[in-house]
């Protein structure tokens, strides 16, 4: 994709679209133009998604036990019987 940089070298739209799937189905990151969007700029890391997912879990864990003690309810327990950090 490198050649692309520069106009002159040719057009990247018809001589990139037909190898997308190879980019897309087979990673090569040579292959095509990857649509990454603006959002591509805020990835600061690659973390494992068990990472993610357990984070997002405690999260939600404890905005759902302040807003059970914000608006009193007694208790609150998440799927796994366990009582969330308030």
């Amino acid at each position: 994709t490198a050649k692309f940089m520069d106009p002159t070298m040719g057009n990247a739209f018809t001589e990139l679209v037909p190898s997308i799937f190879e980019l897309y189905r087979d990673g090569d990151m040579e292959a095509s133009f990857a649509c990454l969007g603006m959002v591509a700029g805020r990835i600061d890391e690659v973390e494992p998604v068990a990472e993610i997912i357990a984070r997002t879990v405690e999260e939600f864990g404890a905005v759902i036990g302040r807003l059970a003690r914000d608006h009193g309810v007694a208790t609150v327990t998440t799927g796994d019987g366990r009582t969330p950090a308030v």
